[in-house]
């Protein structure tokens, strides 16, 4: 079965009438886009409702900040995404690059089965709930019950990832939680959020009233409101198949770490993983990599 390319959503008008928009599944999110979409509504992990928009901006949050979006909270391949990403990220790597970043979780379901999915995943990183789905279709994410190829993020049998389902959803019934972890269908995707405007000054490679785009380790916004600045979708990615998920290669590169990852156990699957890329746009640490060499050979001369 040939993958979908685009999504039609059905949004009520000023006038009440109904709208029908078509979103290609290779497109960035325009401001216009994140304008629709910022007030939408998401819960933390006690249960409290937070704008999609503190998320991803705001007082003290990291200026680069990847919002990857997952199905359901117990898709075993969901969770076994986030956990090698977990093993192969850590928090404080992120925060020390050149432009602090971060990267936070969206899943569908209930927000009372996060403590669960961070336990059973190891996830360090926040983690919201999007109880009806309702960001995931705003920002174009199909559902579908193709698998596809498998990646090499999952590191365990299908057997055995069914198997632990099987045992999640057991214990979770006991709770009547097992039938609120969401549409079991639902695709995710990535979506690196970055400052409109991230020129900051670098005066130990240039003269002083000279300004280019290169933050400088350690480097802070000065204070914002508490709406924060605002930012725009550099680069992004939407699943075709249930376990799509950008590989960890192509995502390190992404947010600017150094190295590849662990490889897991299927030497194809990890020389696939190395060779592909999916994701659409670029980020600005690209950007400020060729600003930093150029900057550095003007600045020899």
């Amino acid at each position: 079965m040939a993958p979908e390319s685009s999504l039609y959503i059905e949004t009520d008008s000023t006038d009440g009438s109904s709208l029908r928009r078509q979103i290609d599944l290779d497109d960035i999110p325009s401001q216009e886009d994140i304008e629709i979409i910022q007030d939408l509504l998401l819960q933390d992990s006690s249960g409290k409702e937070v704008r999609f928009r503190s998320v991803f901006t705001g007082f003290n949050c990291p200026r680069r900040v990847l919002v990857i979006f997952i199905g359901h909270f117990l898709n075993p391949y969901s969770q076994e995404y986030v956990r090698t990403l977990s093993l192969s990220i850590a928090y404080s790597s992120l925060i020390l690059l050149p432009v602090s970043t971060t990267i936070v979780f969206v899943g569908c379901g209930s927000a009372s089965l996060i403590p669960m999915f961070k336990a059973e995943t190891g996830c360090h990183f926040l983690t919201f709930a999007d109880p009806q789905g309702e960001l995931h279709l705003e920002l174009g994410m199909i559902c579908t019950s193709n698998l596809g190829l498998r990646p090499d993020y999952q590191r365990n049998s299908m057997a055995a990832n069914m198997w632990k389902g099987i045992k999640q959803s057991l214990r979770l019934r006991k709770e009547s939680n097992a039938l609120h972890c969401g549409d079991r269908n639902q695709a995710g995707g990535e979506f690196l959020f970055e400052p409109l405007e991230i020129d900051t000054p670098c005066p130990s490679l240039v003269s002083a009233d000279v300004k280019v785009a290169r933050p400088v380790v350690g480097f802070r916004a000065p204070r914002t409101p508490v709406d924060g600045e605002d930012k725009m979708v550099s680069w992004c990615y939407r699943m075709r198949h249930i376990r799509d998920h950008v590989e960890l290669p192509e995502l390190r590169e992404v947010l600017g770490l150094k190295g590849n990852g662990g490889p897991g156990n299927h030497l194809k699957r990890w020389e696939r993983a190395l060779r592909e890329r999916k994701g659409m746009g670029e980020s600005w640490m690209r950007h400020m990599e060729r600003w930093h060499i150029d900057s550095y050979l003007a600045h020899s001369d």
